[in-house]
């Protein structure tokens, strides 16, 4: 007809060309453009309490697009990325659109120490804990190094952590052990302390490296031994060497023994997931796999436990998950030389 028409449109195809057309008669093509997100509407991001490893959110978001409202989806309309989200302080997320989507947008959220608690955070008395604990947190490498040598144990130093550097023993050789660990955002570098295992073996500092992988291949000045087993920990330090965080003890087996180690962990937990209500709990019972049925692993530690969110659900040294309070979070599951399954929890 003669009359104006105006049409408001919004497809989700950017960058492709789109033909409307009234009855019969064909409008001109059109040119679909990304829709910025900045102007989006965000919900779900609080503060949070230190864990000593990544603090993650799960944001909602929702946009209005000429009179109609959308809600976007994580991964397929958006990513996200942090920074400063381990130590107390701010952290800051930035929400980036893709695909039909464009722009950002940053929020920030506060990491908080767990108030009124001698007890570490994702943890029961007696299990690992995280670096929340001043022994370890918010002290000079001087100061831990002097703790870590003159510790005489196979059990984890006060304030150590698993989730922090995810250390693993990686590779085996008849006389290395190569230990290797996630980078940590802030780490100026990372020092490597070992030693033979046993209660009465203490550490020596090995080396430095800004590397996330270090192959031991001496201890005391002397080669590795096949057929025996070594401990290590790792601690993350900023560029005022100033501890970050400091791992669990990781114990491995040189090769060519009659003993080996382990290579996986099983759970209880179906595909990995584990749902409860707030006050109710669940039993892990996670037992660690060896890598052969011929080598006997000879057990330092037993298989333990961290949470990555106790606000949401906490997890004893026995491995029994107990809800906390609605929403989702990961415990880890893990053997003495590192291999682990990431368990998600959800909280109702």
């Amino acid at each position: 007809d003669t009359m104006l028409h105006m049409v408001s449109v919004f497809v989700k195809d950017e960058g492709k060309t789109v033909t409307i057309t009234f009855g019969s008669v064909p409008v001109a093509p059109i040119i679909v453009s990304a829709v910025d997100i900045s102007t989006a509407n965000v919900k779900g991001i609080t503060d949070k309490t230190y864990t000593g490893s990544d603090i993650t959110q799960s944001p909602e978001l929702d946009i209005d697009v000429n009179g109609t409202n959308f809600k976007l989806q994580a991964g397929t309309d958006y990513d996200i990325s942090y920074s400063d989200n381990i130590n107390v302080g701010t952290a800051k997320i930035t929400i980036s659109g893709k695909g039909n989507f464009t722009g950002s947008i940053s929020r920030t959220f506060k990491i908080t120490k767990k108030e009124g608690s001698d007890t570490d955070p994702g943890t029961e008395p007696g299990g690992p804990t995280n670096p929340e604990n001043p022994t370890v947190d918010e002290k000079s490498i001087a100061v831990v190094e002097k703790t870590i040598m003159e510790e005489e144990t196979e059990t984890d130093l006060e304030g150590s952590s698993f989730m922090g550097l995810l250390p693993k023993s990686t590779k085996q050789t008849k006389n290395s052990i190569t230990f290797s660990w996630k980078k940590l955002s802030g780490a100026e570098k990372y020092i490597i302390y070992a030693s033979k295992c046993g209660k009465t073996a203490k550490m020596e500092k090995i080396a430095e490296t800004a590397k996330n992988k270090y192959v031991l291949k001496k201890v005391g000045g002397k080669k590795l031994k096949k057929g025996t087993y070594y401990k290590a920990i790792i601690v993350a330090v900023d560029k005022d060497d100033k501890v970050l965080s400091t791992t669990i003890t990781v114990h491995a087996a040189t090769k060519g023994g009659k003993v080996g180690n382990y290579k996986s962990v099983k759970t209880k937990a179906k595909k990995n997931k584990v749902t409860v209500k707030s006050g109710k709990s669940f039993k892990l019972k996670g037992k660690a796999v060896a890598q052969s049925k011929k080598l006997k692993v000879k057990k330092h530690v037993a298989v333990r436990y961290e949470s990555d969110n106790p606000n949401v659900a906490t997890v004893s040294k026995k491995g029994v998950i107990k809800g906390v309070g609605k929403g989702s979070c990961y415990v880890y599951a893990y053997g003495q030389n590192g291999v682990y399954k990431k368990i998600k929890v959800k909280v109702k």
